[in-house]
């Protein structure tokens, strides 16, 4: 059965979309509400705030744009289980298919650009700015995991993960996923 389906038998009024891409549901007493919640979750919606693929941001990618590069919804899993570290809920991390920038046109703290041969990452910038780095796509994993120790490896007491990425030199962030070294040459 559609989610759809399921949440009208409950006795749902409206459906309205919220800002983050949530979704209003109303007219439901306590009980259906626990109902659509436990039905979101099994057709795949995220029903916690504290998830952290609630961070990411992401287009259609190649399931619906003809001009995107890459698979936005895997990549957005591969990063969540990868390296949640990155999303404590500071930033949102843009996925975008291409430098259009659809689903975030502002600026992020982070931003993965398709591009034909991998990923641009844009620091501190929109999608269509220019990437401090380009990712080859079979190394994408390898520069999440040096991007999530060199953030953990920086960050003073106290700060978040969008705040650590802000003090952060774009070049050098981009030499230290390059090279696999940390921000102090070693």
């Amino acid at each position: 059965m559609a989610f759809l389906d399921e949440i009208e038998i409950l006795g749902l009024s409206d459906i309205r979309l919220s800002p983050g891409h949530g979704l209003i549901l109303t007219g439901l007493h306590h009980g259906e509400a626990l109902a659509a919640e436990d039905a979101a979750r099994r057709h795949g919606f995220w029903t916690s705030p504290s998830e952290p693929r609630a961070n990411i941001s992401l287009c259609a990618g190649t399931s619906g744009c003809a001009s995107a590069h890459f698979d936005t919804k895997a990549v957005a899993e591969a990063v969540a289980r990868s390296t949640p570290d990155l999303l404590d809920g500071s930033i949102t991390l843009h996925l975008s298919g291409c430098p259009k920038g659809c689903a975030h046109p502002a600026p992020a703290v982070l931003t993965l650009v398709g591009a034909p041969s991998g990923y641009g990452l844009v620091v501190n910038g929109a999608a269509s700015d220019a990437p401090a780095l380009y990712i080859a796509a079979k190394d994408l994993g390898i520069a999440l995991g040096r991007l999530a120790s060199l953030v953990a490896g920086a960050k003073e007491a106290g700060e978040t993960v969008a705040d650590c990425i802000r003090r952060l030199d774009a070049p050098a962030i981009a030499n230290a996923l390059e090279n696999g070294v940390t921000l102090d040459g070693q």
